[in-house]
């Protein structure tokens, strides 16, 4: 189970209450799951779970913690304990947030093969989780961190920017949304319903008017999350298998079996103590999906530079 940028979006909310808090102890309590114990006068002493590529939460529970700290958790507790948080955000639209503190921000990115990185102020590397490399960025100390290639931010696209990239996108409208604009699966058929526009029309046949009952359904659902009163639930489905969990209704899963909780939090919590013990299939599809989004990622690192080759090109060319 991983949280989507939706999810994101909302825990974000949830956890402003934190913003002010101070980080007082840290644990590495799985192979990439870190607790952050924080406290503050106005929320007492609050756990915060971050597992990297899955999740984020806060919880009151007790928690078992390792006796020994790990040497990520000994480098957190060096550059975060005592420190105050000043703020926690979502980057772009995307499936990563970002925990600032005095000095040091702290990374968390919830991508397929995602990982917890501790940056200075200037964004340099001082220890990730893990060290990873791709063609377009290096995740090791000493190196500056870069965000993953983002798509649209849809949060803070110009509207007519956005209504051209759905047009031109040359795919059928759910996939748009799903793939090009990083809605998701679960968010791109509600939107669609939403918007009362059919999801396998091919974008370049839609109309200003339909283009702008999507969007403004999109605009509308995010504002939803972010504005509106919180209704989270975990969503079942025939079997009893958890399908998703989500920060508001879905009017796609009316009718399914649910579980309504009081804060995004509490959702999480329990779909994680819900969840089947990791089979073989699930990790060999976990890892499967990691290579992908790898690949993923090398392309569109690819494109880019072709990009900026063409147009080195094209300079030369007009001075010649």
């Amino acid at each position: 189970m991983q949280i989507s940028a939706f999810e994101i979006l909302g825990m974000v909310r949830e956890l402003k209450e934190i913003i002010g808090a101070y980080i007082d102890k840290i644990y590495q309590i799985g192979k990439e799951d870190i607790l952050l114990r924080v406290r503050g006068s106005k929320i007492g002493r609050v756990n915060l779970i971050i597992s990297a590529g899955r999740w984020i939460f806060k919880s009151k529970e007790k928690i078992d913690t390792p006796g020994k700290p790990s040497m990520f958790a000994m480098a957190l507790r060096k550059y975060l304990s005592g420190n105050k948080i000043a703020d926690i955000y979502q980057h772009d639209f995307d499936r990563i947030m970002v925990m600032e503190t005095s000095g040091y921000r702290l990374v968390m990115e919830f991508i397929p093969n995602g990982n917890l990185i501790l940056v200075d102020e200037g964004w340099k590397i001082v220890l990730p989780m893990k060290e990873q490399v791709w063609s377009h960025r290096v995740i090791k100390p000493g190196e500056t961190y870069l965000f993953p290639p983002s798509r649209v931010d849809v949060r803070n696209a110009d509207p007519k920017n956005l209504a051209d990239h759905i047009k031109n996108s040359g795919k059928d409208l759910v996939r748009t949304l799903a793939i090009d604009l990083g809605l998701g699966g679960i968010y791109a058929e509600e939107v669609c319903l939403r918007s009362g526009v059919d999801k396998e029309r091919e974008t370049k046949d839609l109309n200003e008017g339909e283009i702008e009952k999507v969007t403004k359904s999109l605009r509308e659902l995010m504002d939803a999350i972010t504005e509106g009163e919180p209704s989270p639930e975990i969503i079942f489905d025939d079997k009893g298998e958890i399908v998703a969990v989500t920060p508001i209704h879905l009017r796609r899963f009316d009718g399914c079996r649910t579980i309504r909780k009081s804060s995004l939090s509490e959702a999480l919590e329990e779909a994680v103590k819900l969840l089947p013990t990791e089979s073989p299939e699930d990790k060999e599809r976990e890892r499967v999906e990691r290579q992908m989004e790898r690949q993923k990622m090398a392309i569109e690192d690819l494109l880019k530079r072709s990009e900026e080759k063409r147009r080195e090109g094209d300079l030369l060319y007009i001075h010649m």
